[in-house]
């Protein structure tokens, strides 16, 4: 720049106040917040684009400004030069706000000592403007070329023209500043200050000092990935977050002053993504004249002047991209001030960063929302002096009918928006005008709209309309700026106008407490994030809870746009319980807000408890790399501080849940506090045994955020809700061993329900103040106990069969439990246990322990919570005691033919299949498990003897000595009744198996004595023998099967062939203390038939079932309902059979001929049909077909219904061969 010699003016020259420009009191001070930069970027503007105008002193670094001022009249003249800078105003203003000194341009250049002598005035006619080369401090002497081309203006190519003595000359290359000092007292002139230029009612306002930059700004919880990750930083409802700034003006003011950098003035410009529809009403309407209507746009009237506000609530419709700007102070910033090492071993001083948590996205005060809509008239000329005209605003168009000449017509339409929480709270006047005039002989329709908040007029626009004759018309538009003070309910306006939506982009600009504005603005994303769970119960069913047991049972709600609190203390602005003090107490928030817990009992509420609002946990420092500014070496470098991030967006509900000693059901929060603040941790919810069923616990959480509510209303997205229950039929379980030895003398009983649960020390107190005694539950030092149950029934069933029912009263209850006291196993176990004295219940009987050998002690318990009653019982012996089989023996046969000798004489045997069931049986013996009561021990089987019914008799033992099993069998001489020897078997090894014990925590033991096993018959092998079987070794019993067990042959009429074989198996076994028991255990058969049978293409079911030794237990029948017809010429029934074995005989059929629809198979039996089928090739999986002959059956009749029972038979008269359907039913047989 070329240097510029000259005093400073010592005289203040006092110019007009710049209203509009900066919100200036009447004092002419600066009020805050500042807007820094062009109130009109098409009037005045700076490229590049800056708000600070450097300042220059040896260590900040300086730098030249260039303000381009459009001017709509040539300076082609001195005169036009002169009133130019004339009308150009500067004003210096302080720190503070007041107004140091304001002068013109004209005046500061014509009275600077010495005045200035080269021109300060160029012209870009590409732009159409002025420029005007500005620096804050003492012209530094440097000349610095200045062009177009270089890219720092727009329009490259056209060069910057100099007005000298009031003519443009050629291009230059270099531009004479204005240096400030040289206008204004330069000790006057700090950091910090704050000018302002205006021209023709526009003004941009500059901070002095250095280049501030808004490094960026940190979002902890989406960089923590509690948010959607995006390449946009992104907030979420009334968020906090970090801004980071290299403030250098500041951090040479704080060095210097020693003064306290402790604020940051924010401005958010709010940009929605997508034009928005806004909804307003008009409240209030008024007019001067009585021809002015509005119509809707669809052409009904709607207001006439004399109808008393016949326009009210008429909505009005504004679409637009609305913005809206915003201020924050954020206070208490932490800076770093110091020295980083740019060398090993060597230090610089360094600028500060200054980065905040207090940062929000959405500050509590929104200055205005604006847009701009087009207003489009049209007027016509009815007569000389009168005239008409329309004007659309919006969806409205005001008619001002004969308008006369030479007047002004009004209409003023206040309107609110049409949302209920800014309704009447936010008001805009729209006041149109129409007016007629004459000049010559062309008449002029003038329009014009104001809209005006707070009795200030915030937008205008108008057009003038030439009529030159009755019956033109003339036309025009122009825009209206829509302005909207939403102050006090900034966030509410914001949302409900679409501002703060999903994807808004929002811009952070502003300046330092020392009035240094940001030479950036930096972009942040909103979005809208419902709340989820992010932690719920394992199983919303409990059957089990305990106050001190399930203490880290909770619910935890993720919800980014609800951060009601932030850092470890409570944000006002962030409080639930105004939410955000600025937003209006509005649904769902206010007081709906938080954890709700509601508590049903039979579907009616009992109990609730609203607006419980948790601490999220506290939050965390991150370290970041911020940029700062080295006066050494001139450089900007890199340096690491910490930032305070947000909390974490979960919000934690603890539960405790405990049974109540009251009738009711209760529910109190849990207080907690944290560094003074206090907040609900959780809850404790009571509720009385008897109750717990048919309680149900509803806990529902409402986000506080508003833009949550208004995007997710019709989903209630905002609202999340778990529900509950208790499961009522978990019944507890109460445990006795199986056998009891009297010579202990006691037993343990123990009831175990995990609702009983809690901490060591919980006991069961059992009453002794009633019949049938009550039970109680205490937790540690509680003083009242909690009634869950009964002790209902003590009977003794003595080995002989007698009963005795034992009435527990204060007399004998503590003779039986001498312990009423039933401490908790181990802590939240639910087990609690106590005694049965065997010595007490001789006492109460009056019987000794030989009469009490062999009796059965049952124990009743019923439960107070599900109200269902549970029983065990126990064995009491004096020594090893056998008990019931655990289950017998059972062999499956197939009773079929196995040899034919016509189709009338067969013989038909019972072929053995399959063993079902191995004998068990089950032996008591303490003495023996109490000699190694950690370790499987076992019984040894030293003899078995089977018997059967069918005169068979087979010993069968070990012989130690030689290592050999033998068994003798014997045939039984029914003459004499004794039985006599037939043979012996033997066999090298053990084939009788051991006993096991049955777990080492019981005295019984459990196993098969013998297990045994055959080859399957067939039909060409009916009859294998029967052996035993034991750790690999196979004893051959000599015998066939059938010999030991078979079933039953029964024909036709009823005559029994052959009677069914079961055997009685007698074991002896022995323990490892030389005791011998004894045990009995049975074989028993089993039946099925070879042959299925259906009708011809039915498949139906084989039911397994009815052949496990359950025969009769079941329908034997299947019923074919569907209709069958017969005819004269077709007298049959067609059938299909199906053999479960090789079946090379003939199949007889028999069908039994009932009158009517499915008739009882006792009823009148018409006559017997047949059929026969045979295959020598008849295997599973061949299907013969089977014609059943009804033709030999007199008395059928055309047009009657008949049912036909079909059975399978080996030969006519002989045994059923058919399984299920052993019968089949055709209940639906028609004769057409």
């Amino acid at each position: 720049m070329n240097k510029i010699v000259g005093l400073a003016l010592l005289s203040i020259f006092l110019g007009s106040v710049l209203v509009g420009v900066l919100p200036l009191a009447t004092s002419a001070a600066m009020t805050y917040p500042i807007m820094f930069g062009s109130t009109c970027t098409s009037t005045i503007f700076t490229d590049p684009a800056t708000n600070i105008i450097p300042y220059y002193n040896g260590i900040l670094p300086g730098g030249i400004v260039n303000l381009f001022i459009h001017n709509a009249t040539n300076l082609d003249s001195l005169k036009a030069l002169q009133q130019f800078e004339n009308e150009v105003n500067i004003t210096l203003y302080a720190q503070n706000g007041s107004m140091i000194a304001t002068t013109t341009l004209y005046q500061a250049l014509s009275t600077a000592v010495p005045p200035y002598s080269s021109n300060i005035t160029y012209y870009s006619p590409s732009l159409g403007a002025v420029l005007l080369a500005l620096n804050a401090t003492e012209s530094t002497s440097v000349t610095e070329p200045y062009k177009e081309y270089v890219g720092e203006i727009p329009n490259a190519g056209t060069f910057i023209y100099a007005l000298i003595n009031g003519t443009y000359v050629a291009k230059v290359t270099s531009v004479n500043e204005v240096a400030l000092p040289n206008v204004f007292d330069p000790a006057k002139i700090s950091i910090g200050d704050i000018i302002v230029i205006y021209y023709n009612g526009t003004a941009y306002t500059f901070g002095v000092g250095a280049k501030n930059t808004i490094i960026g700004l940190e979002n902890g919880l989406q960089e923590a990935g509690f948010m959607p990750k995006s390449s946009y930083t992104e907030f979420a409802g009334r968020q906090n977050g970090s801004i980071i700034v290299s403030d250098m003006s500041a951090y040479y003011a704080t060095l210097y002053s020693n003064a306290h950098y402790d604020k940051l003035y924010l401005n958010l410009t709010y940009t929605p993504p997508y034009p928005q529809t806004v909804y307003f009403k008009v409240v209030q309407s008024k007019t001067n004249t009585p021809y002015v209507k509005v119509y809707s746009q669809g052409g009904k009237l709607i207001y006439q002047p004399g109808v008393v506000n016949n326009l009210t609530m008429y909505p009005f419709v504004i679409t637009g991209l609305f913005k809206s700007t915003a201020f924050e102070n954020v206070s208490e910033v932490t800076g770093y001030v110091g020295t980083v090492s740019t060398t090993p071993n060597s230090n610089s001083t360094t600028y500060a960063s200054y980065p905040t948590d207090n940062f929000n996205s959405t500050p509590p005060t929104v200055n205005n929302i604006s847009t701009v809509i087009t207003v489009n008239d049209n007027a016509t000329l009815l007569t000389t002096g009168h005239a008409s005209g329309t004007e659309n605003i919006m969806n409205a168009t005001i008619y001002f009918s004969n308008v006369p000449l030479n007047n002004i017509s009004i209409l003023n339409l206040t309107i609110t928006p049409n949302y209920p929480y800014l309704y009447d709270k936010v008001n805009v006047t729209i006041e149109a005008t129409a007016s007629l005039t004459k000049s010559g002989n062309v008449y002029t329709m003038s329009f014009s709209t104001y809209t005006i908040e707070d009795n200030k007029h915030t937008g205008f626009g108008s057009s003038i309309l030439e009529l030159q004759a009755a019956g033109y018309h003339s036309t025009g538009n122009y825009p209206l700026p829509i302005l909207v003070n939403a102050t006090g309910i900034g966030y509410i306006a914001l949302v409900d106008f679409g501002i703060w939506a999903n994807y808004t982009v929002v811009t952070v600009g502003g300046y330092d407490q020392y009035n240094i504005p940001f030479s950036n603005v930096y972009p942040f994303r909103a979005v809208v994030i419902p709340p989820e769970f992010s932690h719920i119960l394992n199983d919303s069913t409990i059957s089990s809870f305990s106050p001190f047991c399930l203490g880290q049972e909770y619910i935890s709600v993720k919800a980014p746009d609800d951060v009601l609190y932030t850092n470890a203390t409570a944000n006002p602005i962030n409080s639930p319980t105004v939410n955000g003090l600025y937003d209006m107490n509005v649904p769902p928030v206010y007081n709906s807000t938080g954890y709700h817990i509601y508590i049903y009992n039979n579907g009616k509420l009992v109990n609730s408890l609203s607006g419980l609002f948790t601490l999220p946990q506290p939050p965390s420092i991150k370290p970041i790399n911020v940029t700062i500014y080295n006066s050494t070496t001139k450089q900007y470098e890199t340096k690491t501080v910490n930032v305070i991030t947000n909390t974490t967006p979960f919000y934690y509900l603890n539960l405790s849940m405990q049974l109540s000693p009251t009738s009711s059901i209760n529910v109190t929060p849990t207080q907690s506090q944290l560094d003074g603040i206090s907040y609900v941790s959780g809850i404790s919810v009571s509720i009385p045994p008897s109750e717990l069923a048919n309680t149900k616990i509803v806990i529902s959480y409402i986000d506080s955020d508003y833009a949550v509510y208004y995007y997710f209303n019709n989903t209630k997205g905002y609202e999340l809700n778990y529900t509950i229950t208790f499961n009522g039929s978990a019944v507890p379980s109460l445990t006795t061993p199986h056998t009891a030895p009297i010579y202990a003398n006691y037993y343990n009983v123990s009831i175990k329900d995990g609702f009983y649960s809690g901490p060591l020390g919980s006991i069961l107190k059992i009453s002794t103040t009633s019949v049938e005694p009550a039970v109680y539950l205490f937790y540690p030092g509680a003083t009242q106990g909690i009634y869950v149950g009964n002790l209902t029934n003590v009977t003794v069933t003595f080995a002989n069969g007698t009963t005795v029912n034992i009435r527990l009263t204060n007399n004998n209850l503590s003779s039986i439990i001498p312990n009423l006291e039933l401490s908790e196993d181990t802590s939240c176990s639910g087990v609690f246990t106590t005694e049965i004295s065997i010595p007490g219940l001789e006492s109460v009987l009056h019987v000794t322990g030989q009469q009490l050998n062999g009796s059965t002690v049952k124990i009743s318990y019923m439960d107070n919570i599900t109200g269902k009653t549970v029983t065990n019982s126990t064995l009491l012996y004096l020594n090893a005691t056998l008990q019931k089989p655990v289950h017998n023996g059972t062999v499956d046969f197939i009773i079929t033919t196995i040899k034919e000798v016509s189709i009338t004489q067969v013989e038909v045997g019972r072929i053995p299949v399959k063993i079902l069931t191995q004998p068990e049986i089950n032996i008591t013996d303490p003495s023996y498990a109490q000699t190694n009561p950690t370790s499987i021990t076992y019984l040894t089987t030293n003899q078995v003897t089977i018997t059967s019914t069918d005169g068979y008799k087979v010993t069968i033992m070990y012989n130690s000595t030689t290592d050999t099993t033998n068994a003798t069998v014997y045939k039984l001489n029914t003459t004499t009744g004794k039985y006599m020897y037939m043979m012996s078997q033997k066999v090298s090894g053990d084939a009788l198996p051991l006993i096991p014990r049955y777990s080492v925590a019981a005295p019984y033991y459990i196993g098969s004595p013998l297990n045994i096993e055959f080859t399957p018959g067939s039909t060409t092998n009916p009859y294998p023998n029967m052996s035993i079987v034991s750790n690999g070794i196979t004893l051959n019993l000599g015998l066939p099967v059938q010999d030991f067990v078979a079933p039953q042959i029964r024909l036709q009429n009823g005559t029994v062939v052959n009677e069914t074989v079961n055997s009685t198996v007698t074991v002896q076994v022995s323990d490892g203390i030389g005791d011998h028991f004894s045990a009995i255990v049975y074989i028993t058969p089993a039946s099925e038939a070879p042959l299925r049978i259906s009708p011809d293409g039915v498949y139906v079911p084989h039911n397994p079932a009815l052949y496990n030794g359950t025969m009769g237990n079941m329908s034997e029948t299947f019923v074919y309902s569907k209709p069958v017809q017969i005819t004269s010429g077709n007298l049959v029934l067609d059938l299909n059979v199906t053999p479960v074995i090789n079946y090379p005989f003939f199949v007889y059929m028999q069908g039994e001929v009932h009158e009517g629809y499915n008739a009882s198979v006792s009823s009148a039996v018409l006559g017997v049909a047949t059929g026969f089928t045979y295959d020598p090739f008849f295997a599973p999986g061949v299907s013969l077909p089977v014609s059943l002959n009804l033709g030999g059956i007199s008395g059928l009749t055309s047009g009657h219904t008949y049912t036909v029972y079909v059975q399978a038979y080996s030969y006519p008269g002989g045994p059923v061969m058919s399984e299920y359907p052993i019968t089949l039913e055709f209940a639906n047989v028609t004769y057409v």
